[in-house]
């Protein structure tokens, strides 16, 4: 097996501010952990999204198809964009606070449901279709946990194992380990 420097970056990873997640360590356990807490993390938050993305249009009628007419059309545009935006991101601000910030905007569009937007238009409905626009612009943002689970992956099969280098998992079995961790119906973003 080839033998890795110990300060080796996976694949694609630059330097960030959420450097815990790139430094080398003595522990799989660490990046199971942040696999485990990732997964929980968007069973809840896609767990209320997919709930509240479900009634739009029997709850909401007209506000509810022009709510999510707003989520997939900026959701469609900023993919065209969401790669290099990341990569900048990534590099001020790192991908746990791309992720959370991402996360905190799908909880401000579920809790815009609770506000009465019955009857007709009027100027409340700025509020759910802000959100929802809001959705649409985290959502490309937020496809950087995949490289957040490879990441952890790759960090987990490179942590020091005891008998040396000729005893770390490869790569691939690592990552085949870390996905069911986080293969919940409610990961796949606006899916």
């Amino acid at each position: 097996m080839e033998k890795t420097d110990a300060t080796a970056q996976p694949p694609g990873a630059r330097a960030a501010r959420d450097s815990p997640l790139i430094e080398p360590c003595e522990n799989e356990a660490r990046y199971r952990g942040a696999v485990v807490v990732l997964s929980l993390g968007f069973c809840g938050v896609f767990g209320g999204f997919q709930a509240a993305q479900g009634l739009q249009t029997s709850l909401n009628a007209t506000l509810g198809g022009l709510n999510l007419a707003c989520l997939y059309g900026v959701f469609t545009l900023l993919c065209l964009v969401a790669p290099p935006l990341l990569a900048g991101l990534e590099r001020f601000v790192g991908l746990r606070l791309v992720m959370s910030l991402s996360a905190l905007a799908y909880v401000a569009m579920v809790l815009a449901n609770v506000i009465d937007t019955s009857g007709g238009p009027s100027a409340i409905w700025a509020v759910p279709i802000t959100m929802n626009v809001l959705v649409g612009a985290a959502a490309p943002l937020l496809t950087c946990q995949n490289d957040y689970l490879s990441r952890c992956a790759w960090w987990a099969a490179h942590c020091a194992a005891p008998g040396g280098d000729e005893h770390r998992a490869p790569a691939a079995e690592t990552t085949t380990r870390f996905n069911p961790s986080s293969s919940s119906p409610f990961t796949r973003p606006l899916g």
